[in-house]
């Protein structure tokens, strides 16, 4: 179990996370609720570029992305209740593209790419 590295605070770092729900109303609407602020400890770091190429499909490109391993759950979308979380990190907003849920060892492993801030 790594997840007393992960607030070790020689190691971590804090960070928000910024959590939105919803639901999908009779017709397919989608509503979403009131969003959550959410504080946070990990060890975040910039993405290698052998994490990168896993998630380019042909012709797409991605940037600013960012890994992040934190013994708190972060969420991805799962299309019916919930949408993926937003990591805001030294006053840059990241999109969760993906969480792996290392949950034997303790942590989350979860990919996020740099988005515009509204």
């Amino acid at each position: 179990n790594v997840a007393e590295l992960l607030t070790d605070p020689d190691f971590a770092q804090t960070f928000q996370v910024i959590r939105f729900g919803g639901a999908f109303a009779n017709e397919g609407e989608y509503t979403q609720t009131q969003s959550q602020q959410i504080s946070m400890v990990g060890v975040i770091q910039p993405a290698k570029q052998t994490d990168i190429v896993q998630f380019l499909q042909e012709g797409e490109r991605l940037g600013n992305l960012i890994v992040v391993y934190s013994p708190q759950e972060i969420r991805t979308s799962d299309a019916k209740s919930q949408e993926s979380d937003i990591i805001v990190w030294r006053g840059t907003q990241y999109r969760v593209v993906q969480a792996k849920p290392w949950l034997d060892h303790g942590y989350w492993e979860v990919f996020a790419e740099g988005i515009q801030n509204a």
